[in-house]
């Protein structure tokens, strides 16, 4: 097996992936802008050298009774190992395990060809069936759009507008999302020209509507000043994206706007398992179509440049771990 192991910040090497029989093949692995950002600046507490990458597919190469998976099934994963016993992985809410491990951070992750692990590790790992209609480099998008639908989870109203403040891919897909889930109408706002170009064959140009729902899906104190500045009274802004660590930008939260207009500010935060399952098939019956939203697909060898180039114009890279997807 070979993997890309980030060594230093801004280098990547290739070599020889742990030893054991896989349990997975890898197939393709997305690249997330968290993995451009640790690549330029690993954070201080990842241990290297580090496998990055989390959105992760392949091939199953062990039956798994237990989730009625057999040998050779296509899967997603959840990205991330948990305790299983503590209060939030019982109630559901496994992101939140405080002994959460995730792939590409604090365990190895998809930029390799083969996932193994120990008996005691590999028991806790969950994954899911990829529906026949969607290609591996489709099914990438389980794990981003399940962390959408994990924060679209936590609104117990139904909208009647949207704000969604980043045209990113993270941004595109909530745009998908809400309007597969609630007869809204959806704005969009970014200060990427070409992204907003592109989101608006979706949804209006955000023109200084005030909207019941924002979804922060930009990292910075402008966008969400930019998006609190448009919440209407009684209305939520989801904390999708987290503050990038070398944001420059200050804002402070209007506590007595906040106060005074009953507005909630909720964080979300990753995905818990069920929400692959979900997203698998929102994207199997074209509820919230990806295909779109694949700028590019290359081999494993090329991420060493891919990274550097620190491009995140584009939607979703792809990354092919195996010659044979």
């Amino acid at each position: 097996m070979i993997a890309a192991y980030l060594s230093e910040a801004q280098k990547l090497i290739l070599g020889d992936a742990a030893a054991g029989e896989p349990l997975v093949t890898i197939r393709a692995c997305g690249v997330c802008q968290s993995d451009f950002k640790a690549f330029a600046n690993p954070p201080a507490n990842m241990h290297l050298p580090r496998v990055l990458g989390h959105e992760i597919v392949g091939i199953l190469e062990k039956d798994r009774p237990e989730q009625g998976l057999c040998r050779g099934d296509r899967v997603a994963l959840w990205p991330a190992l948990c305790c299983g016993k503590c209060y939030y992985c019982k109630s559901g809410r496994e992101n939140l395990c405080p002994e959460v491990q995730i792939f590409g951070y604090h365990l190895d992750g998809g930029f390799r060809t083969g996932f193994s692990f120990s008996v005691d590790r590999e028991k806790n790992l969950r994954l899911y069936k990829i529906p026949e209609k969607l290609s591996f480099t489709e099914a990438v998008f389980a794990e981003p759009l399940a962390c959408v639908l994990n924060a679209l989870e936590k609104v117990v109203f139904i909208p009647k507008s949207c704000l969604v403040v980043g045209a990113g891919g993270m941004g595109r897909l909530a745009i998908r999302a809400i309007q597969s889930r609630w007869p809204s109408k959806v704005f969009v706002h970014d200060i990427d020209a070409w992204r907003l170009q592109q989101a608006e064959s979706e949804c209006q140009r955000s023109q200084g509507e005030e909207v019941d729902l924002v979804f922060m899906a930009a990292s910075t104190g402008l966008a969400l000043e930019y998006g609190l500045d448009h919440l209407a009274p009684g209305g939520m802004a989801l904390l999708f994206s987290g503050m990038d660590r070398d944001d420059t930008s200050s804002f402070a939260i209007p506590h007595n706007r906040v106060h005074q207009k009953e507005q909630q500010l909720t964080g979300a935060y990753g995905c818990c398992p069920r929400h692959i399952k979900d997203a698998l098939r929102l994207m199997e019956t074209d509820a919230v179509p990806v295909a779109d939203l694949i700028s590019r697909t290359m081999e494993l060898t090329d991420l060493p440049q891919v990274l550097a180039e620190k491009d995140y114009s584009e939607y979703k890279t792809v990354i092919i771990c195996d010659e044979n997807n």
